[in-house]
Parts: structure tokens; sequence; C-alpha cells
């Protein structure tokens, strides 16, 4: 099994920072190897495995580039800029074709505009055959401004848990506000703590409660899912980010006494369990989950440093 290291840091600690490094767990051992770093100082979003050429492709972050990286070798190529910096491509899926070309998004420059505008998240494909990347002039449609992703809780699809599907698994999506766009338009305004403020949230809660309860029976489960990165110091008390956790709670909870709503605190994992027993579709597949190594992680030895504490 294999991944890789992602790190937000600003370009401030560019060099400091080694870099994220492309790392191969063992299940039967629970043995954790690092193989290599592709870009020095650069950090890694996603990755994409090519198992019959041995080859792991990988988009970075920050500055956002494609790199492809030798498993036999160990030797990484530098493909190119999917970037400029003005707005985050963002391609958490790198995907591979019948023909071993790869797949991810890109995101169009422009500099001396309002904004980047709603097409400037576009695809792009780096070619084996020519070896260089084709940047397409078009991306995916968003009919509904969230990515293509349904609104509330769904079951995923095979190639994409942000897709509806008939796999057995459960994708719980953030709350979003489809209506309000940042970011050039390119982003719905979504439930994240620390992107804005209580009072700006309060509108994202208030129209999602009334859509769903509207909905009636037809949403076997009803839901508002905040999120932040796990970064933030939240026990700061004069942090505005713990102010808006806060905010959103007391929202939340005002808005659905309002509608004759109970509001009942859950994680995400509860939430997709609660919508799995409404029954999943007809001939869905059923996942297995691979614990082959969890029993050899359960009996490794504990450090006496980490026992102590």
């Amino acid at each position: 099994m294999y991944g890789a290291i992602a790190l937000l840091h600003d370009v401030d600690c560019y060099w400091e920072a080694p870099g994220g490094a492309i790392v191969r767990y063992d299940p039967a051992t629970s043995d954790i190897e690092k193989l290599g770093i592709p870009l020095p100082h650069v950090y890694i979003q996603s990755i994409c495995l090519d198992e019959a050429r041995r080859v792991i492709y990988g988009q970075s972050f920050t500055p956002e580039r494609l790199f492809r990286f030798d498993l036999a070798t160990r030797q990484s190529q530098d493909l190119g800029a999917i970037s400029s910096g003005m707005v985050m491509a963002q391609c958490e899926n790198v995907e591979l074709d019948d023909d071993g070309c790869v797949w991810c998004g890109w995101h169009a420059t422009r500099a001396w505009q309002n904004t980047s505008g709603v097409d400037s998240h576009r695809l792009c494909k780096y070619d084996l055959r020519t070896g260089r990347i084709h940047f397409l002039d078009a991306g995916l449609p968003n009919p509904n401004g969230s990515y293509s992703s349904p609104l509330d809780a769904h079951y995923a699809h095979c190639y994409s848990r942000c897709l509806a599907g008939e796999v057995d698994f459960v994708d719980v999506p953030r709350t979003v506000d489809v209506e309000s766009r940042m970011w050039g338009g390119a982003h719905p305004q979504d439930l994240r703590v620390e992107l804005v403020d209580a009072k700006n949230h309060w509108y994202t809660i208030h129209k999602d409660v009334k859509r769903q309860l509207a909905a009636g029976d037809a949403l076997p489960v009803k839901y508002l899912n905040a999120t932040t990165h796990n970064i933030f110091d939240y026990s700061a008390p004069r942090d505005f980010r713990r102010e808006t956790l806060f905010g959103i709670i007391a929202t939340a909870r005002q808005i659905c006494e309002q509608e004759g709503a109970t509001l009942s605190a859950a994680t995400t994992a509860g939430i997709a369990a609660y919508r799995a027993s409404a029954g999943a579709p007809a001939g869905s597949q059923k996942l297995a989950l691979d614990a082959r190594g969890r029993a050899g992680w359960q009996t490794r030895p504990v450090p006496a440093a980490a026992a102590s504490n």
C-alpha cells in the first residue's frame, strides 16, 4: 500500500521544508518505508498508482505541479505546472485511463480580470506517447454548483465517492450554499469553520435546513456537516475560529428549534451509519475492510516513552 505526505506550509518556510515523501506500508508487518521525495521542498496533495508500469503519479502543493515517481528506480520526474497559483487547481483526484494516460485538473490564469470565471477549472491529460501535459479548455459540468456531487448523504460511485452510485459506502458531503459563490465563482460557500464568520454561516445553515425539511421523507437522513482543517488551536479563547465554531453550533440549534426540528450531535461516521440503516441500493457492491495489518499493529511493542505518557 502506497501513500504520500501532505502539508500546507507557507512559502516563507519553503527552503526549510524537506518536501512530501512517497511511503510504502506493508499490512502484514505494519512496516512503513520512505521511498523518496519526488519534489524537494514541495508537498503532495494526491497520488495515483500505475500498477502495470510500477509508477506513481501525483500532484503537489505549493506550487501545484504534476510529477512521476518510478517505484523501481525511486527516481522522479517533474512533468510540469497545472496552476499559476492565482487560484488553486486542487485536483484531489489523479486518475489513470486504459492507455496509461494521467488525468487531473488545472486552473486557467486571468490576471487582469476581476475574477477567474466559472470555467477556469479545467481538465488536463499527461500523455505517455507525447511525454507532455495536454490542457483541455473545458472541465466537468457542475449543474448544482457543488462539483457535480449530490448535496446529501449518498451511496458512492465505484469511480468517485463524490458521485452517486451503488457501492456499499456512504459519502457525507459537507453542507454548502450553492447560491453563494467564492473564489471567482469557482467554489460554493460551505460550512467550513475558518471560511467566513458565524453571521455568514447563518445563511448557509438556514437555507440547508429549510431545503432538507421541505424534502420530507425523500431524504432518509437530514444533517449539517461542518468541517475544518485540523491545524487550529480551538482552545485559544481569543481565536476567531473558536468563536465561529461556537456560533455555528448556537445558530444550528436556534434554526432547528424555529423550524420544529431537533438537533442531535453526531460524527460523520454516525451520519453514514444512520443513512445505511435506511438500506443500500439494490445490487450494491459490498466493500470489505482490509484489516490484515491490524493484528500486527495491535501486538507491536509500545515504546517506553509512549507508555509513560
